[in-house]
């Protein structure tokens, strides 16, 4: 195919996603409603200054902080970001005029600050003034008629040190999705029909027995949203255009554009220990692959991330993971960081299975701890005032020889499951 045919496909493609979110605004306003005031379950992946200690292991507040939500459909995610960011500069950008509609009612309705809202595509990004310290980018490269091109533009748009969220589809956890979308398909006449997709898609569903793996896919992980909402169903099963990656495909289009990976938003789902008890030799052999390769063993293995959520940077970006983070101390440095607890840091009621004297507490990016009451004391302590070794002796001086050293193994503890930040003096 030469470059004007190349060029005439990408146009094509574009124009039937566009006609498509335009028809069909996504996320659904039926199903995520315009509504007054603050979010009610304020989401972490949409906080720059989570979102970039994430990442990097710095916290950065939002206040002068230039921010883009890319592809913001109906606004649900941007409604998010300006929420989460006060004093940041907020902007957010579509090519669907319909959804934008919606996105500046949604906006308005928070009654939080302005967001500044640009009509148009990922691939003409760089019209846009400016780059931004961070960029969120949820379920959109993949619809695009050219995603490298789309991360080259995003990628253009931020800054040296800035962080890029983005949500990518998986061709391994999306399996009943794409099976479900070939069986339309077959029986479409029209495969660019949507309407005519939507219809026969009911009336499989519909006919499909319960334990049907494709209807149980829809009816436990998404509790029949996408049946409910016809804008939905258009988008996961009848949708003009999508790419599922593997975990390699993802690396490749990122370093076609000129990014890198920089961390899952949920690294324990990633992490061989944290999904099954392996033999000694398992362990040995896994630690000696190449993180990619770990990747796709796990991935392999556990074929039931459906999304990629992570973060990317610029390629040349020399910043690394401090030496503490990938370990289990501070590395002597207790005197020179600072611990200060997470606004997302919550406890999570009922605990369950309950145990006695302990309750369960989720962090910012989903794991969840046991703590005892001295534990969650310890955890109020956290007010970025001191150092975590004035903190820790502080606080076992407090309750006696009982917790003597154990102090910084539990700020270390919390760190680990997104509870606290750690920073230095």
């Amino acid at each position: 195919m030469d470059t004007k045919q190349s060029q005439a496909a990408e146009i094509a493609i574009s124009e039937r996603v566009r006609s498509q979110y335009s028809q069909a605004p996504f996320p659904p306003v039926s199903f995520f409603p315009i509504e007054s005031g603050a979010p009610k379950q304020p989401i972490w992946l949409y906080s720059f200054t989570e979102a970039y200690y994430h990442a990097f292991r710095i916290l950065r507040k939002p206040a002068g902080m230039r921010l883009l939500d890319a592809g913001c459909g109906t606004g649900h995610g941007v409604r998010q970001i300006r929420h989460l960011a006060p004093g940041a500069e907020v902007h957010a950008c579509d090519f669907s005029a319909k959804s934008l509609a919606h996105a500046r009612k949604r906006i308005k309705a928070l009654g939080e600050g302005p967001v500044t809202f640009h009509e148009m595509s990922l691939l003409d990004l760089s019209a846009l003034p400016g780059q931004f310290d961070a960029i969120f980018c949820s379920g959109v490269i993949h619809h695009t008629a050219n995603p490298v091109r789309a991360l080259q533009q995003l990628k253009s748009k931020l800054k040296p040190d800035g962080v890029l969220y983005l949500m990518l589809y998986s061709q391994f956890g999306r399996r009943p999705t794409i099976l479900m979308q070939q069986a339309i398909k077959l029986l479409s006449q029209n495969s660019n029909d949507q309407q005519e997709g939507l219809r026969l898609g009911r009336l499989l569903f519909d006919a499909l027995p319960p334990m049907n793996p494709i209807a149980t896919w829809e009816r436990e992980k998404w509790q029949n949203n996408h049946r409910k909402h016809a804008e939905a169903f258009i988008d996961m099963y009848v949708n003009a255009n999508e790419k599922n990656y593997s975990i390699r495909e993802v690396h490749d289009d990122l370093a076609a554009a000129g990014l890198k990976f920089v961390r899952f938003s949920n690294p324990q789902a990633w992490t061989l220990a944290e999904r099954m008890a392996a033999q000694p030799e398992i362990i040995e052999r896994f630690a000696a692959l190449p993180e990619l390769e770990r990747f796709e063993f796990i991935e392999h293995l556990f074929p039931d991330q459906d999304q990629y959520l992570f973060f990317a940077t610029h390629a040349e970006n020399q910043m690394t993971m401090p030496e503490w983070a990938s370990g289990v101390t501070f590395s002597g440095r207790e005197d020179q960081l600072t611990a200060t607890r997470s606004m997302f840091a919550q406890e999570l009621k009922p605990a369950t299975p309950p145990q006695p004297n302990t309750a369960l507490w989720r962090g910012y990016f989903g794991r969840t701890a046991r703590l005892d009451p001295l534990t969650i004391e310890l955890l109020g302590c956290c007010d970025g005032r001191q150092s975590i070794k004035k903190i820790a002796e502080d606080w076992e001086q407090a309750h006696g020889p009982k917790l003597q050293g154990k102090g910084v193994h539990a700020i270390r503890m919390m760190e680990h499951h997104g509870l606290i930040y750690t920073t230095n003096m």
